[in-house]
Formats: C-alpha cells, structure tokens, sequence
C-alpha cells in the first residue's frame, strides 16, 4: 500500500506541463488567459510570438508564465495587465520575461496597474519583467471617476502579500504616478 502511495505522488508530481501560448497558431493556445484556465498548478506557459494585449487574472493558481525571447535579446513579451490573487500558502506564481501595462477594462481591481498582487499568501516571483501604470489622462466613461479625475496606475500594487520577489524588472508608474504601492 505504501508503494502505491509513492506513485500516485510521483505521478502528481510529475503532472507539470508546458503549455505553448501563440497569438499567430502556432502553439497550445492563442491567447494567455484561455491557457492561465486551461493549465494546473505546476504548468508553465510559454509565451511566444507577437504583442498581446490582454487583461489577465490567475486566482489561486500556482502557474509559471515566462516570455519566449530569442538569446541576446532583451524585447518582454507584452501581455497586458495581470492580477495574482489568492495563493494559498506554498503556491508559487513566476512571471519571467514579460511586459505589463494597466489597463481600463480591469473591472474589479486597480485596473490602472500594470501588475495587481492582492491576498497571496503563497509567493510571487517577478523577473526580468517591465511594468508601467496606466497614464492618467483621459475622460471616464465607466462611471466610476468623474471626467477628467482618472488617477494615474502603478507599475506594480501589492495588497496583503506575504512573499513578493522582483528581480532584473522594471517598474514605472503612468504620468506622474509611483512604481510601486504597498498597501
């Protein structure tokens, strides 16, 4: 019994797979969001190809996306704006290689920011990444500020996280706005 414990472990374990993102066809999925939901804790989605401009949310799961950037190179994948959230504890979420910039059509959370961390208490490791707020200027159609009156987005907001790593990135607040916010 105990020797078939060890392989159901092992096989869990093993589980990780890497998951091939494409805009233009030629991988897994062409978007990052549909591989984000598609993927189990412990993938790791490569990022390939043209600039993507999505509003990603990983929430409670433990994922590795990493831009695919050819040696020598500096060039981020750009993948939009992203939101990390409710990592249990012993979860991890790397970002490697990857552009993020705010955006306003993240509904429910400093959508101005390029990266959101928000209730982890698992770990975030940033790297190699670039991250910019959105600009604040511009009139408000969504009701939630009046015209004129957009606040300027952080690079990046950390909200009640417990272990956030950020290395070789980064970060740059929208006109006139901070890099970084902890809240």
């Amino acid at each position: 019994r105990g020797s078939l414990l060890g392989l159901l472990v092992c096989a869990a374990v093993a589980r990780a797979d890497v998951i091939i993102v494409d805009p233009a066809g030629g991988g897994d999925f062409t978007t990052v969001q549909a591989a984000i939901d598609a993927a189990a804790n412990g993938d790791t989605l490569l990022v390939r190809g043209d600039t993507l401009t999505e509003v990603l949310e990983l929430n409670g799961k433990a994922l590795a996306i990493v831009g695919d950037i050819p040696v020598g190179s500096t060039t981020r994948r750009d993948v939009g704006c992203i939101a990390v959230r409710n990592l249990a504890a012993g979860q991890q979420v790397i970002l490697r290689n990857l552009a993020f910039e705010g955006d306003f059509q993240f509904p429910t959370y400093d959508n101005l920011s390029g990266i959101f961390l928000a209730d982890n208490e698992g770990s975030v490791w940033i790297e190699n990444c670039s991250t910019s707020g959105r600009d604040g200027s511009g009139q408000s159609n969504c009701g939630c500020f009046s015209p004129g009156e957009i606040p300027t987005g952080k690079g990046i907001s950390i909200n009640n996280c417990l272990a956030v790593t950020i290395v070789g990135s980064t970060l740059q607040g929208g006109d006139g706005g901070n890099a970084i916010i902890f809240c």
